[in-house]
């Protein structure tokens, strides 16, 4: 089975599997061409300023480090699992909304039904007309 070409270009090799000439082809232009503020900005349709400030802080508190050969920023695995599981309540807060219809969520959820309690009277649900 192949990849579609834009899926190749975000496959990860593990640094292990590198032979030494190959980390020389990972330095220069080319490189920094492909994940330099610019590149990030056309692929996620966010603006050059912003990656710049998304990518200082997170630089600042540790989620993305400069590799060492390449100078490529690369994401910190283990800060970034600790935010995603102690840190991003506290950023993105979960707040009730007002009452409507839609698809059961949390203790309501069909999966977690009968296994999870509120003290609730209704059900929190993720708004569907439908």
């Amino acid at each position: 089975m192949s990849l579609p070409d834009n899926a190749r270009d975000w496959q990860v090799e593990e640094e292990s599997t590198l032979a030494e000439n190959d980390v020389s082809l990972l330095h220069g232009d080319a490189l920094m061409a492909r994940y330099g503020v610019r590149a990030l900005a056309d692929e996620t349709g966010i603006s050059k300023s912003q990656v710049s400030l998304a990518l200082r802080r997170c630089l600042e508190v540790g989620l993305v480090r400069k590799d060492r050969q390449t100078g490529v920023p690369r994401a910190n695995a283990k800060a970034l699992f600790e935010f995603i599981v102690h840190g991003l309540r506290h950023v993105f807060p979960a707040r009730p909304g007002e009452v409507t219809r839609g698809i059961a969520t949390t203790f309501a959820a069909p999966v977690l039904e009968g296994r999870l309690f509120s003290s609730g009277d209704l059900p929190m649900v993720w708004p569907d007309a439908r």
